[in-house]
């Protein structure tokens, strides 16, 4: 348990009477991390390579052998606007991934959770922070996951499914939804351990 971790205003509310046996936030150099290696950095990347040979070879715009690209230098709006328009769309991925990893310190912020003795409470958000909260009944899969951010830093991100039954034609039928994800945490054995025993204890006892 991080003993050190204060929980919010918002998770204690939500929290209220429960006993809270262990809580925490995502490990913050495996959250920057996991930002850092996004999809967009390869795309980026691989944009950056294409202008830097581009301009190597003499293809690109500017230069002398480009001409049928942007069109000829006389007719100066065409010219003016296919050369913005390249330039644009190479430094596009690059203005997303800037962004995408900023929006990172914002949605670190916003992440904690607390395991009590009636169940996981959850927070995550961007631009709000959004309040989840589960029962031991509803959950019925507890896994570990590990990604590359995880495996770097030594963390793990604990996967917790659950199910609510649907009425469909006079006839219950379980329905999955989308599991709630304890991420980039050092403790994740424990919680996992934690979320099993608690899960069994509720479900089967």
């Amino acid at each position: 348990m991080n003993y050190d971790y204060t929980l919010t205003d918002t998770l204690k509310m939500a929290v209220g009477s429960q006993t809270v046996l262990r809580k925490g936030k995502p490990e913050r150099k495996c959250a920057v991390l996991q930002r850092f290696f996004n999809p967009m950095l390869i795309f980026s990347l691989l944009i950056s390579v294409y202008v830097l040979i581009a301009y190597i070879n003499g293809d690109a715009p500017l230069t002398p052998k480009a001409p049928m690209f942007l069109g000829e230098p006389a007719d100066e709006f065409k010219y003016a606007f296919r050369f913005y328009l390249f330039i644009f769309l190479n430094i596009l991925p690059t203005i997303l991934y800037v962004i995408g990893f900023a929006f990172s310190v914002r949605q670190y912020k916003n992440a904690e959770y607390a395991i009590t003795d009636c169940g996981v409470f959850l927070t995550k958000g961007l631009f709000s922070k959004k309040l989840y909260y589960k029962p031991y009944r509803e959950i019925y899969d507890i896994q570990i996951r590990k990604e590359i951010s995880d495996i770097l830093c030594k963390t793990g991100t604990v996967t917790l499914s659950f199910e609510f039954p649907e009425q469909k034609i006079g006839s219950l039928t379980p329905v999955n939804m989308a599991p709630l994800k304890i991420k980039n945490i050092s403790d994740y054995m424990e919680v996992y351990k934690l979320l099993q025993e608690n899960v069994r204890r509720t479900n089967y006892v």
